[in-house]
């Protein structure tokens, strides 16, 4: 689906991969597996195509790492581009649960 491009920017690129002959990518999983068991995911899988994003090393490291308003952009980005996809999965998108299993807590 992501063509080997990066799905926060298709203007990154890395190496290519021995293996594919392609533009190295590594997968994601937008919506955090350690969320499985929570309420609101108990009855749906969350570990579908639909929930994996393909993301250049770089970005994949700044999910995970950057700073709270770098990781809560690029998340919420990445939810918006895969809403209908994540909604046609059953899978139900709620911000705050997502954002606090990256260690982001919403402000009121």
């Amino acid at each position: 689906m992501a063509d080997f491009k990066c799905e926060i920017d298709d203007t990154h690129t890395t190496f290519l991969s021995p293996k594919t002959n392609k533009n190295f990518l590594e997968a994601h999983h937008l919506i955090p597996l350690k969320l499985q068991g929570d309420d609101l995911y108990k009855d749906v899988s969350i570990d579908v195509p639909a929930n994996i994003v393909a993301l250049c090393p770089n970005d994949h490291r700044k999910i995970h790492y950057s700073d709270i308003q770098t990781k809560k952009t690029m998340i919420i980005d990445l939810l918006n581009k895969r809403r209908e996809r994540l909604q046609k999965s059953g899978v139900i998108i709620d911000l705050g649960k997502i954002l606090k299993a990256y260690g982001i807590e919403e402000q009121d």
